[in-house]
């Protein structure tokens, strides 16, 4: 029986056998727990601080020390064994023998681990019906949509800059590149559900909502990856779409990315789009619950522009659009009347 990972703390994670194999590589790990990440669990940022620790301690680097250095580090640990409360004190000792084992296995050339503070946690969040212009520390832009995350930790110089968005997100990522030689410090990658974009310097829309998570590319090239997978590299007006049922996961033939980035001028682009998806969207932008009385004007395919300024407009819009009546009560917005 499978641990209730929904209730783990970071340190909880930190002390997990399969979690720790899974930062360090294993095929098998990394398949079940980006599985598990993309369920968005509670504890997804306790998970993910629990893993920027390892990966921390995992990139140490190694320095030649001496034995009465290796007796402090040693002393160090049980002093710190003894300090804590039983649980603590267990928890404490595991790694304390892990530590142990990795500076017995290289002798006088070990690994001095120097207990680096955990890395700040930085979160930029939209509500319903809202968007959010946002600057990060390399100067690189992001529009955030409406109900959207963006996640980072402080970023190590020589190491990937890396976020991780729950939601959509529009990205004009500073180019760092100055000999065309990439370096790790010059890698951007955005992590959404079990899906990976790598970039260099580039403008792209990102869109996580449901089980359908697309990159669409508008500038430069993106590089982007599913555990398991072979990496799709995108081109201009390319798009890679991933399906986290099915596990479909592919490239969509070169169009205008214009209709996927309408929603940073907060407008709708509708090309052979239907009302189906139409209600999809004002849902997941503004939080209601749509009815439609009749299913088959779902499938009507509408041509134009939809303005998203706010739920009022939307709505009168439709409204006018489809020549039924559309009402809000509370959370919920009907569209027509059983008749039509």
């Amino acid at each position: 029986m499978l641990p209730d990972y929904a209730s783990y703390t970071t340190t909880d994670f930190l002390d997990d056998a399969s979690f720790i194999r899974w930062v360090k590589g294993d095929a098998a790990a990394t398949a079940f727990w980006e599985s598990w990440l993309a369920t968005t669990p509670v504890n997804a940022a306790a998970a993910r601080a629990a893993r920027q620790q390892l990966r921390l301690l995992l990139a140490a680097e190694p320095v030649a020390v001496g034995e009465h250095t290796l007796r402090f580090i040693w002393q160090d640990i049980t002093q710190s064994v003894a300090a804590h409360e039983a649980r603590a004190r267990r928890r404490t000792w595991q790694w304390a023998s892990a530590a142990a084992a990795m500076l017995a296995g290289v002798g006088l050339g070990g690994w001095l681990l120097l207990r680096p503070a955990a890395p700040t946690l930085y979160t930029d969040a939209t509500a319903y019906g809202q968007t959010q212009q946002l600057t990060l520390p390399d100067g690189t832009r992001v529009t955030l949509n409406a109900h959207s995350r963006l996640r980072r930790y402080t970023w190590q110089p020589g190491h990937p800059r890396e976020v991780w968005l729950q939601g959509e997100a529009f990205f004009d990522v500073k180019h760092l590149d100055k000999d065309y030689v990439i370096t790790p410090g010059e890698r951007f990658v955005v992590h959404t559900g079990r899906l990976d974009v790598e970039v260099l310097g580039t403008r792209f829309n990102v869109k996580q909502r449901r089980a359908q998570t697309q990159v669409v590319l508008q500038s430069g090239r993106v590089r982007v990856s599913v555990p398991g997978r072979p990496a799709l590299v995108l081109a201009p007006s390319e798009a890679a779409r991933f399906d986290s049922v099915s596990g479909r996961f592919d490239k969509l033939a070169a169009a205008s990315p214009a209709p996927a980035l309408a929603w940073t001028e907060q407008k709708l682009l509708l090309h052979r789009t239907t009302v189906n998806d139409i209600l999809q969207t004002v849902e997941d932008t503004y939080g209601y619950r749509t009815v439609l009385a009749n299913p088959r004007l779902g499938q009507r395919e509408l041509e134009g522009v939809l303005p998203m300024r706010d739920e009022k407009s939307v709505l009168f819009v439709l409204s006018a659009i489809l020549h039924v009546p559309v009402t809000k009560h509370d959370s919920t917005i009907y569209v027509g009347t059983p008749t039509q």
